[in-house]
């Protein structure tokens, strides 16, 4: 997806796509393709930073900038895809 599209999307699209993106990495890892893993986290990391720029109230924020950090300097195992997934799971369901 374009980000000019992406950034036009509702902040609840938004998030689902990002979503959708760490659930495939996790199929990858559980995979054993870190190739594809990574290449999955990459996507999400920079859909998130459009998501981040484009709604500065976010209310979740601060987690998600957390996961940013956590995404970017580990390698990305499937208990932080997991623990991703389901936390943006939660904040999807409280949008």
């Amino acid at each position: 997806m374009e980000k000019g599209c992406f950034s036009q999307l509702a902040e609840r699209e938004q998030l689902g796509h990002i979503a959708s993106e760490i659930a495939r990495a996790r199929g990858w890892a559980e995979r054993a393709n870190i190739s594809r893993r990574d290449s999955a986290v990459r996507r999400a990391l920079e859909l998130l930073d459009v998501l981040l720029a484009g709604h500065p109230t976010l209310v979740p924020r601060g987690d998600l900038e957390r996961w940013k950090v956590r995404l970017q300097s580990t390698d990305a195992d499937e208990g932080l895809l997991t623990d991703v997934e389901a936390r943006l799971v939660k904040i999807l369901s409280d949008v």
